[in-house]
């Protein structure tokens, strides 16, 4: 009987030493796991850099500002822009890095003990070679590009026809989106960024759409052969704010032409701009001092051809009007009518910008934006310019006024407010 007892003791006596010993491992392992840093990956433009805590900020693509620490174990490689891969990346340190450059930063992150951790690796695209980048498909867009709006699509051989505005008038081109490597994007709701636009399919095109296309024309100019091709929806409303909701980040509209109600979105992308009680008489001067350089520089140039001084202004005032409309933002066209699309787009881009807790009951608002495909009745804004509801409405008698900037719009650019056709986007 006592050998019994003595051999059970001894049984509970092992069980108890391997149930700590259990215990202590686990411990141990779950807190070396916790002393390792959570490790991240982080994309995003650099803000800032202090060389002397060795710490980077940027803005990731969510819209968050991070900083990390780099060391002596972190790598740096910078790509070119597009390249997919570090096969050729080039080796380059810390001081390399610039305020303006695209990172991906992979590692580090928070250890157990609330320190930052080194990240392991920095990939960087430069601010440089990104502005070479867009300078080149600036080029590229302006002298191979064309835009308009469909007027009708043909499934079955993937034929996209168009209405492109030409100094004769409204051109009828046929484009041929068959081939496999056909590149289709469309617009965002909140963007007219191209880089914003997302993969898209011939099936998602519309007739009425807006539509630019990157490719070679034929040589009597009535097909297109495309190797790119970004399309989208877009409307524009001019109203009064009869409600804001702050907290769902929506105004209601009523429009002033139709009487109809409408439900405005704003999102991060959104830009937001507040009429100054002077705007329109700003405008209005620089308007006419636009209107001053295109005589002198007519009257320069007519003098030097012999041409008399009536002739002389009206040709370069067509001249510049035209080209003042098929010029804009990444080669594409801008809207743009005497003075010029691009200034008047400077000068709204000059404008205080709000957000939506600074929009109130009663302002006058123009919208340009996206309706949505299942309710036309909501619309995520790309612009919301507002003011009060008087200034408002003298801008837009302003546009209605002989020699008025009628195409002008604040911040969409001709190829898409228009879509290239000359007049507007159907209202929803």
């Amino acid at each position: 009987m006592k050998k019994l007892l003595l051999i059970t003791a001894l049984a509970i006596a092992c069980t108890l030493l391997a149930s700590a010993v259990y215990a202590q491992t686990t411990s141990s392992a779950s807190d070396a796991s916790a002393a390792r840093p959570k490790q991240e990956q982080l994309i995003g433009e650099v803000t800032a850099i202090d060389t002397t805590s060795n710490q980077v900020t940027i803005k990731t693509d969510a819209g968050k500002t991070v900083s990390f620490n780099t060391g002596d174990q972190t790598s740096y490689r910078r790509i070119a822009p597009g390249e997919k891969s570090l096969t050729n990346a080039a080796q380059i340190t810390r001081a390399d890095i610039k305020v303006g450059d695209r990172v991906l930063v992979s590692g580090g992150g928070v250890g157990a003990d609330g320190q930052a951790a080194a990240v392991r690796r920095v990939v960087v695209v430069s601010k440089a070679d990104l502005a070479q980048r867009d300078t080149r498909n600036e080029q590229d867009w302006r002298t191979r590009g064309i835009n308009g709006r469909i007027t009708a699509l043909n499934p079955q051989t993937k034929e996209i026809t168009i209405a492109a505005r030409s100094r004769q008038g409204l051109d009828t081109i046929v484009i041929n989106a068959s081939g496999s490597n056909v590149k289709i994007l469309r617009y965002a709701p909140d963007s007219l960024r191209r880089e914003d636009a997302q993969p898209s399919s011939f099936a998602t095109l519309k007739v009425g759409d807006q539509l630019r296309a990157l490719g070679d024309r034929s040589s009597d100019g009535t097909h297109f052969t495309p190797e790119e091709i970004v399309a989208g929806s877009f409307t524009s409303i001019n109203g009064t704010i009869t409600n804001v909701d702050t907290a769902k980040g929506e105004v209601t509209i009523k429009d002033d032409q139709s009487g109809k109600s409408f439900v405005v979105a704003v999102s991060k992308n959104t830009t937001l701009r507040r009429l100054p009680p002077d705007f329109v008489e700003r405008m209005t001067k620089f308007r006419e001092e636009a209107q001053q350089r295109r005589a002198a520089a007519a009257g320069g140039a007519g003098a030097q051809n012999g041409q008399p001084s009536d002739a002389r202004n009206q040709r370069t005032a067509g001249n510049q009007e035209r080209a003042g409309s098929n010029q804009g933002e990444n080669g594409g066209p801008r809207g743009g009518g005497p003075g010029g699309g691009r200034g008047f787009q400077q000068l709204f881009e000059g404008m205080p910008a709000v957000n939506v807790a600074d929009l109130k009951k009663g302002d006058g608002v123009m919208i340009n934006g996206t309706p949505s495909s299942s309710d036309p009745s909501h619309i995520t804004a790309i612009r919301l310019t507002a003011g009060d509801a008087a200034i408002v409405k003298r801008l837009q008698q302003f546009q209605g006024r002989p020699g008025g900037q009628r195409n002008m719009s604040p911040g969409l650019p001709g190829d898409v407010v228009g879509g290239g056709t000359g007049g507007q986007p159907e209202r929803p």
